[in-house]
Parts: structure tokens; C-alpha cells; sequence
């Protein structure tokens, strides 16, 4: 009897910062094999969410008028990553956006992310913030 095969997650990555981007695909990808695909904003996320399936698209908002997350409408879990001074956009994200969670970047641990990645593709639709 063979054992299934169990595929890696695929998260998208949606953050200007690459260092940020690198962090935490670094964390993602040791922890739980997770592939990242990184983009450096909300149109280019557009296009690949257009080509390929994720099963977590996790986007950083700092509050802007320009943030389009309606642009990441999907059927993965949406996390949201934000800057402690942009935590009403993390929160309307949630709201009114449809976001799972948010996350605050200052302080932010390997524990809270990658716990955050595992909730939001087991339990769906149930978290607010970490």
C-alpha cells in the first residue's frame, strides 16, 4: 500500500519590503516546507492569483488609499501583515475586506507566523488577529 502524496503549501507573498519577504519566506519554507511566490504589490498579486492557486495569500498594508485588496479576492485565506502605526487598515482588512487575521510587523516571532499560516488554511474563515 502506498502513502498519499502530500503536496507543500503555496503561499503568495504580497510586501514591497524584500527583506521582509525574505524573513519570512525563510521561516515559512524551514518550518513547514511552505513554496513562497513573493510580488511587490497588490497588481502583480492580481495577475499571479489570475495564473496560479495559493492556499494562503499573505499581504502587508500600511494604510494607503491605493491598497486594492478587493484585488486579492480568492479562495485562499487572506493574512494581513501590518506596521503598528497601520493597525486600523490591518483591522478594516478584517472587517470589511474579508482578510482571516492580521498580524503586527514590530515584534512579529517565527511561532506567531507560522502558527498564523497553519490556523488560517485549517480553520478558515475563524481568526481575527495574532
Amino acid at each position: 500500500m502506498t502513502k498519499p502524496v502530500k503536496m507543500a503549501l503555496r503561499v503568495l507573498l504580497v510586501t514591497a519590503d524584500t527583506a521582509l519577504a525574505s524573513y519570512i519566506e525563510r521561516i515559512l519554507t524551514q518550518a513547514l516546507g511552505v513554496r513562497c511566490v513573493h510580488v511587490h504589490s497588490f497588481g502583480e498579486a492580481s495577475l499571479e492569483l489570475a495564473q496560479e492557486s495559493f492556499d494562503v495569500v499573505l499581504a502587508e498594508v500600511d494604510g494607503s488609499a491605493g491598497e486594492r485588496l478587493d484585488l486579492l479576492n480568492t479562495y485562499a485565506p487572506l493574512l494581513v501583515l501590518a506596521r503598528e502605526e497601520a493597525r486600523p487598515a490591518a483591522r478594516r482588512a478584517v472587517v470589511e475586506e474579508g482578510a482571516v487575521l492580521y498580524m503586527i510587523r514590530e515584534g512579529l516571532s517565527p511561532d506567531t507566523l507560522i502558527g498564523a499560516v497553519i490556523d488560517a488554511v485549517e480553520r478558515p474563515g475563524t481568526l481575527t488577529s495574532y
